[in-house]
């Protein structure tokens, strides 16, 4: 299947709120779309271990894995920098990269994504641990609930204003709902059937544009005329 650009979803939020589930659903649909496609990238839970090439698969610690130096080449695997259309998955990024420094393998990875043809699934658990020097190349923030503050959002992102009013919004549905909530780390709605929705807001970085998700779409428009007015005064 021919491509003529690429995606870089980040996903923020709590643990046990949908994160990683619907990052899941994304690559399956990927998979679908680009069956002679390449997935890789960091598993540590083995989430995507059904989608993921173990010739691509990059382990907690390893550095290298961009260009393939010589001790990530004994290890028998290949260098991601081979990658052409291809998903590149990263769950979750502080495991990959503990420092607070964009690592120079994730700096060619976002320098040469455009290039390859490599669409990028992220997931972060918090805005402290956004590194600046790749929240710029994202093409669409998936946030969900999560108690960072205004100023976390400030730090790393441009443009904060829309992210800062969706994680207010989530923060408002999880009070205006809690008490439909045992624990409000697990945040999510069930239909009793074993079957979950997770409430989040996409926003898309090309137009600004925020949009809710499974969030009664009445409660949210109203929600969100609030905060914005409330923001602007």
């Amino acid at each position: 299947m021919s491509r003529d650009s690429v995606f870089f979803y980040m996903f923020i939020g709590y643990n046990r709120t949908g994160k990683s589930i619907t990052a899941q659903q994304f690559a399956n649909e990927w998979r679908m779309a680009n069956p002679d496609g390449i997935v890789a990238g960091y598993d540590p839970q083995h989430r995507f271990k059904h989608l993921m090439d173990p010739q691509y698969r990059i382990y907690g610690g390893e550095k290298g894995w961009w260009r393939g130096d010589k001790a990530y080449r004994k290890t028998g695997r290949k260098p991601l920098k081979d990658l052409r259309n291809a998903l590149v998955i990263i769950d979750d990024m502080r495991g990959l990269n503990p420092s607070f420094t964009t690592s120079p393998d994730l700096s060619r990875l976002m320098e040469f994504r455009a290039e390859y043809m490599i669409d990028i699934i992220m997931i972060v658990h918090s805005p402290g641990l956004i590194l600046e020097g790749i929240s710029m190349y994202v093409s669409h923030w998936f946030i969900y609930y999560t108690k960072g503050r205004q100023a976390k959002f400030e730090d790393k992102m441009e443009n904060h204003k829309e992210y800062v009013l969706a994680a207010m919004l989530l923060k408002k549905y999880a009070h205006d709902f809690q008490k439909k909530k045992k624990n409000p780390k697990q945040f999510y709605d069930s239909s009793g059937n074993g079957n979950h929705t997770f409430p989040h807001v996409v926003v898309d970085t090309t137009t600004g544009t925020l949009t809710p998700r499974n969030i009664n779409r009445e409660w949210a428009e109203k929600a969100l005329t609030q905060l914005s007015s409330s923001n602007m005064n």
